[in-house]
């Protein structure tokens, strides 16, 4: 019986968005704000009446757009007295974020803005800006103030999910908020408010410049649901006589954004897909860690689209491809996936896409959207460890 690949794909299925209910200390409810430092003014979130939420979301910039409505401030134009660091939330959100490895490099918070949704406000489909390579998240905690509506959707590829918390919010004595964090690449829209006041705080997350200790041991195992399933069942594969009996390639197209730091002039035909890529991420992770532990030899590659033939490459091209390029390419070992050429003139690889090739918006001409991706080399049923 030949393989399927979504047998093993079906493991690795990502959660890309962690989000509850928090209990803090009840100071951390207060926020301070105005453009005006004689004329600042203060709401407590447990106590606020529907007029001093009016007040706060009259003193904010209104960001307007076809399908955006909502008020916003800047961190210089407000103050809260909700400490993240101090509150343990980051720490308790580690496990997710890292998604089971947590590195000595860590994660630093940066507090981006204050939102403020009143009656009619709303936003649609937007993606937090990259301000930097090393943000990869980004976390939005949620005040308790009434509000009908405004329900926040995450959607990443063909998932969705729907975070509504402000009947657990309201029905609560304790001083709790609600929080949600997700990956850079997740669509966030927020449903129209129906009436009242939906207040939140946005943060960037950083992965920490490894060169800054975070005072953590330099590894900690917290194993997640996906990486026990998917080492599970690519056991079991690695098993079967039946699995790829001759051996072969295993395709992983990533699933988290990264920014590939090579630029024209580098020496674009020396540098490896591997050195030029930041850490991985996520269930991307995951993938390499576990195939290696069954001695699998994983590489990172980019696909591009010449004009003769798909293209995988374990090497960083940032010019256009020219003729010469397209001819030169398979004859220097790269994988050909599929070829455009009245042929066949080279023979296409047997590559099985686990997680086929996605559209995250790499920049550059000459690659496939999406096409950042590892390899995992099987070997023959007798022999199955290839590194």
């Amino acid at each position: 019986m030949p393989f399927d690949p979504r047998s093993l794909a079906a493991s690795l299925r990502a959660k890309f968005y962690c989000s509850g209910i928090y209990e803090i200390q009840r100071n951390g409810f207060t926020l301070f704000y105005g453009k005006d430092e004689n004329a600042s003014r203060r709401v407590d979130f447990l106590t606020a009446t529907e007029a001093q939420l009016q007040n706060l979301f009259e003193a904010c910039d209104a960001v307007e757009g076809s399908d955006t409505s909502f008020g916003t401030l800047q961190p210089a134009h407000f103050s809260s007295n909700f400490n993240l660091e101090r509150s343990g939330l980051m720490q308790a959100l580690r496990p997710f974020l890292l998604d089971g490895y947590l590195e000595k490099q860590g994660i630093e918070a940066e507090l981006c803005e204050l939102n403020v949704y009143g009656k009619g406000s709303r936003s649609k489909g937007v993606k937090d800006a990259h301000v930097s390579e090393r943000m990869f998240a980004s976390l939005i905690i949620s005040f308790p103030a009434r509000y009908e509506g405004g329900n926040m959707l995450l959607r990443h590829l063909q998932d969705e999910y729907s975070a509504d918390f402000q009947n657990k919010l309201n029905d609560s004595s304790s001083a709790r908020i609600a929080y949600t964090a997700y990956f850079c690449d997740v669509e966030r829209t927020v449903s129209p408010i129906i009436s009242g006041h939906c207040v939140t705080l946005r943060y960037n997350l950083y992965l920490c410049d490894p060169s800054v200790s975070s005072g953590l041991p330099s590894s900690i195992a917290c194993t997640t649901w996906n990486e026990l399933a998917f080492r599970e069942k690519l056991s079991k594969l690695l098993s079967d006589p039946s699995f790829l009996p001759a051996g072969g390639k295993l395709g992983f197209s990533l699933l988290n954004h990264y920014s590939i730091s090579v630029h024209q002039g580098e020496g674009d035909d020396r540098v490896f897909v591997s050195s030029a890529l930041p850490p991985l991420r996520g269930i991307d992770a995951v993938i390499k860690r576990v195939c290696e532990e069954f001695s699998l030899l994983v590489t990172p590659c980019i696909v591009y689209n010449t004009s003769r033939a798909l293209v995988m490459s374990d090497k960083v091209y940032v010019h256009e491809f020219t003729e010469y390029d397209t001819k030169v390419l398979p004859e220097n070992g790269h994988d050909i996936l599929k070829e455009w050429y009245n042929g066949p003139i080279w023979g296409t690889v047997d590559l099985h896409w686990v997680l086929e090739l996605r559209s995250f918006g790499n920049d550059n001409a000459s690659w496939v959207p999406g096409g950042l991706c590892l390899c995992v080399d099987v070997g023959p049923t007798q022999k199955r460890a290839t590194m």
